[in-house]
């Protein structure tokens, strides 16, 4: 009976030890969903948005320099009237509109979103984008080495005749308990 006993600790033992690298396992797996998911800090958001405005401004001013770039070279010829500084000769709206309120009023335009977001109320936040990219490489290396270590454990454990169980979760301390 005391042999029984000992393989019946020691199977026991390999059971929680198999139960803890799995739960390893699916804390790595749910802090690399988290880095993918959670919002930025709200800083870096409205930086990301400040960007954007940045980019529809230099639009905006690209496009003007193209439709006044024929009078350059023409300092005494009055630029035609005609040519619309603002548009394509369609009537201001959508992207025309907000690429030249952002080329216009950059600044105001940023500060207005500052403002604004400021007063949202943001959920709760992962880390910074550069933290996030250095953290899911470091991750993938973790899950890769518990998963192997995981099958590499089933593996023994079959070609020993143990059932440890491949049900998520599963565990031989669990299973023994019901024998």
């Amino acid at each position: 009976m005391a042999l029984f006993d000992s393989i019946k600790k020691q199977l026991s033992a390999l059971g929680d030890e198999r139960a803890e690298l799995y739960n390893k396992l699916e804390k790595a797996r749910q802090r690399r969903e988290d880095l993918q998911t959670l919002p930025l800090p709200l800083d870096e958001h409205i930086d990301n948005i400040c960007h954007l405005v940045d980019q529809k401004a230099a639009h905006f001013t690209d496009d003007l320099r193209r439709r006044t770039l024929p009078y350059e070279n023409k300092p005494l010829r009055d630029i035609d009237p005609m040519v619309s500084l603002l548009t394509h000769g369609e009537s201001v709206g959508g992207q025309a509109l907000e690429w030249m309120l952002c080329g216009l009023f950059t600044d105001q335009v940023k500060d207005g979103i500052r403002r604004t977001a400021q007063s949202w109320d943001w959920p709760k936040a992962g880390p910074p984008k550069r933290e996030r990219e250095a953290g899911m490489v470091k991750l993938d290396k973790i899950i890769a080495d518990l998963e192997r270590k995981l099958e590499e454990f089933d593996n023994f454990a079959e070609q020993n005749g143990v059932s440890v169980g491949q049900a998520p979760g599963g565990n031989l301390k669990h299973q023994l308990s019901k024998d």
